[in-house]
């Protein structure tokens, strides 16, 4: 059980404009006390704390068994500033995000057993995520990961539609039907 002998190496490079101006001013290192040892802090900073929007998802009332019935987004957690928000249930891209994580789920209940539920998730008017479940009474809708591009004021939305004659409901609790959407630039 005796580890061998190895070693690892990581090699960085800092550049500088001149010898005495080290193009480390204006970033900030939030890992390190070191005024000299800030190589790209800004690109490791972003690295290593991800900038998502977590939005709980509800309905008005029922889900349509003809029609589509929008999601209605309540914010839960927004750590992206300003690069995406809620505007009329829809969520926003703002400049600067190129490219986006989107997965979420929603749990439901009264669905018939020969039932199916629809959920569609949207990038402006075009569907990039379109899932189909039946069964049971309870039934979730399972968005998987999808990466999707995006442009500034894109915006990203979900419907969902019922079969049947029954009246089928979001169960809207925090951690059953939720939209999250993280920035990947």
């Amino acid at each position: 059980n005796n580890i061998q002998p190895s070693e690892v190496d990581c090699w960085i490079i800092k550049a500088s404009k001149t010898a005495s101006t080290p193009m480390t001013s204006g970033v900030t290192n939030t890992y390190s006390e070191s005024e000299s040892n800030v190589y790209a802090c800004n690109y490791i900073n972003n690295l290593s704390s991800p900038k998502y929007l977590l939005a709980k998802i509800s309905t008005n009332g029922y889900i349509a068994h003809t029609t589509y019935s929008d999601f209605v987004l309540t914010e839960i957690e927004n750590n992206t500033g300003n690069k995406l928000t809620i505007e009329n249930n829809k969520i926003v891209i703002k400049q600067g995000v190129n490219n986006v994580r989107v997965s979420g789920t929603v749990f439901c209940e009264g669905l018939e057993n020969t039932a199916y539920i629809w959920g569609i998730l949207y990038k402006g008017n075009t569907v990039f995520t379109n899932v189909i479940n039946s069964g049971s009474y309870f039934q979730s809708v399972v968005f998987p990961d999808r990466i999707i591009s995006v442009t500034t004021n894109d915006t990203i939305y979900g419907v969902l539609q019922a079969s049947g004659n029954s009246n089928v409901s979001v169960r809207a609790g925090e951690a059953t039907a939720w939209l999250l959407v993280g920035i990947i630039n």
